[in-house]
């Protein structure tokens, strides 16, 4: 979809209002605007750096610019963060999130959740959830450094189910 630059940039103003923050750094700013143009994005910054604020604001300032986005993947490995970010968008009325393997799979399966987030072993190693379909428009791999503790075993598991976690959203990627 083409969107003017003022139009953009509304959307952006208006969904950092709604996360109470008055600008974005320049990488996250680079990585946003990666996001809404449908660009492949790598973003390699410091712990607490906020490299998690684009994605959390791409829903938002999609569906600003009239935009119908589907939803977010978010595969992380950390429970713990998955859970923390889950509570933090829960206080935004224009996001829904949650993650699976907790209480909300229904509400997963059944479209009304936004922003979806599940750790690899669930994307990979849960059936179900390889077998249906979300409509999912951006994925994103949070903790990606913890790779390098996998061994050649881990990673060939891995690449063996990476078509099955492609058909969840089989209008996000191109075809292996």
């Amino acid at each position: 979809m083409a969107t003017n630059i003022k139009q953009e940039s509304d959307a952006i103003q208006s969904a950092l209002s709604m996360f109470k923050i008055e600008t974005l750094k320049t990488e996250q700013r680079q990585i946003l605007d990666c996001l809404i143009r449908g660009k492949d994005c790598v973003a390699v910054l410091p712990t607490g750096y906020g490299k998690s604020l684009p994605y959390q604001m791409y829903l938002p300032v999609m569906r600003r610019i009239g935009a119908s986005p589907g939803k977010v993947l978010v595969c992380c490995p950390l429970v713990s963060l998955m859970d923390d970010q889950v509570k933090r968008l829960s206080d935004l009325d224009c996001i829904s999130a949650a993650y699976a393997g907790s209480r909300t799979n229904e509400a997963i399966r059944d479209g009304s959740i936004d922003l979806i987030f599940a750790s690899p072993e669930t994307l990979v190693g849960d059936r179900h959830w390889r077998e249906q379909e979300l409509d999912v428009s951006l994925i994103v791999v949070v903790e990606f450094h913890t790779i390098a503790t996998w061994s050649v075993d881990d990673f060939w598991s891995i690449q063996k189910h990476t078509r099955p976690v492609r058909c969840l959203a089989p209008n996000c990627l191109p075809n292996m």
